[in-house]
């Protein structure tokens, strides 16, 4: 071989390998946390191919429903206090509320359930984490390549098993998610094949206070501990 083909092929190797250090690789945090005030929009962009449910009203079994589907969730996010506004295929429309460390959840029905996160020992509740719960399982472990998505290079990620202890709740095979490389935001999410994208605002968002319905559940959920407080001062 010439000397000239040998520096060809040196140069070769180099520049691959230029490259290939180049590719970027996530490190810890995998998601950034969001300013204390901000909003975003979490929105279906194709929706999967199911089967429809069936029907549960007992009086025709053969007939069936589509079960419904999450089409967008609006988040409005302040200090210490966040509304999810969710949006169904079905027609429905429901608030999740964050407040204070207590969320709030208005079941169908109407009625308001409030569950302590801190009760859910393991559940991550920390950084970016915390604003997207469903990419809590995002991390180097689940990392497959640097990509691009919705225009941005990203680093893809798909759930394959690999779980923080008790941490993650509610993970499925298959679930991918593509993280902006640069910001830390997340572009784009699918489970089961409905596939997600992210949009966030660049304005200021409304100042938000909790409802009176969910500042009276509220206030009922902490009595016991305020009416136990008060004794032992009385004492």
């Amino acid at each position: 071989m010439s000397r000239g083909c040998v520096a060809i092929v040196l140069a070769g190797i180099l520049w691959t390998g230029t490259l290939l250090a180049a590719d970027p690789v996530p490190q810890a945090p995998y998601l950034a946390k969001t300013p204390d005030f901000c909003s975003w929009t979490v929105r279906l962009d194709k929706p999967a191919k199911k089967n429809p449910a069936p029907a549960s009203d007992g009086a025709n079994t053969s007939a069936t429903i589509p079960a419904p589907v999450l089409l967008r969730r609006e988040v409005t996010k302040g200090r210490d206090i966040r509304r999810d506004v969710l949006f169904s295929s079905d027609g429905t429309k429901s608030e999740r509320w964050f407040y204070h460390g207590m969320d709030f959840v208005q079941i169908r029905s109407g009625s308001i359930l409030i569950m302590d996160p801190s009760s859910n020992e393991g559940a991550p509740n920390y950084g970016g984490y915390r604003d997207f719960p469903e990419l809590e399982w995002v991390d180097a472990r689940n990392f497959t390549k640097a990509e691009k998505a919705g225009g941005v290079l990203c680093f893809r990620y798909r759930y394959n098993g690999n779980e923080r202890g008790s941490s993650v709740r509610t993970v499925h095979p298959g679930m991918e998610a593509w993280i902006d490389v640069e910001t830390g935001r997340p572009v784009a999410f699918e489970d089961g094949g409905d596939r997600y994208v992210y949009e966030f605002s660049s304005s200021t968002p409304e100042s938000l206070r909790l409802p009176a319905a969910f500042q009276a559940e509220y206030d009922a959920f902490l009595k016991p501990a305020r009416d136990a407080d008060r004794f032992k001062m009385q004492r």
